[in-house]
C-alpha cells in the first residue's frame, strides 16, 4: 500500500497538489514546484519508514526493546537532523535537503534494524538447532 501511494506522488504530484491549490496560478508557481520536490522525496520517506516501523514491530516481538530506541535516538538525532541542517542551510537546499536528511536517518535505521533483526533470528535459530540435537 505504502508504494502505491509512493507511486501517486511521483507519477501524479499535479493533480494531488491541485486537491488544495490552484496549479495554474502564477502566484503559486514556486509554492507548486516545491511541492512537487517534497512530494518526491517524502514518497521515498514513506518507504523507508514503513519498513522501519515493520522492523521495529519485529523486534519488539523478540523482546529487543532498547536497540530500537537507540536506532531512533541515533537515527533521527545524530543522522537525520544534521544532516538535514547541513543540506538545507549550508548547502542551500531548503527544504529538499532537510528531507534529504529525513530519508537518510530512516534509511539507516532500517539498515541497521534489518541487521539487529537477522542476528535475532539467527540467535533464535541456533537456540533452537541446539535444543533439537
Amino acid at each position: 500500500f505504502v508504494v502505491v501511494i509512493a507511486f501517486l506522488y511521483w507519477l501524479y504530484p499535479l493533480k494531488l497538489i491541485a486537491i488544495d491549490i490552484d496549479i495554474n496560478n502564477p502566484a503559486n508557481a514556486a509554492l507548486v514546484k516545491t511541492t512537487t520536490s517534497l512530494l518526491a522525496i517524502c514518497a521515498l520517506f514513506q518507504i523507508s519508514e514503513s519498513a522501519r516501523i515493520s522492523l521495529f514491530g519485529a523486534l519488539r516481538a523478540l523482546k529487543e526493546t532498547r536497540f530500537t530506541l537507540l536506532i531512533s535516538i541515533v537515527s533521527f538525532w545524530l543522522i537525520a537532523l544534521p544532516c538535514g541542517y547541513l543540506l538545507a542551510t549550508k548547502l542551500h537546499i531548503g527544504p529538499d535537503g532537510f528531507w534529504w536528511g529525513m530519508v537518510a536517518g530512516a534509511s539507516m535505521s532500517v539498515v541497521l534494524l534489518f541487521m539487529r533483526f537477522n542476528a535475532k533470528i539467527r540467535y533464535y535459530q541456533c537456540i533452537h538447532d541446539h535444543r533439537v540435537s
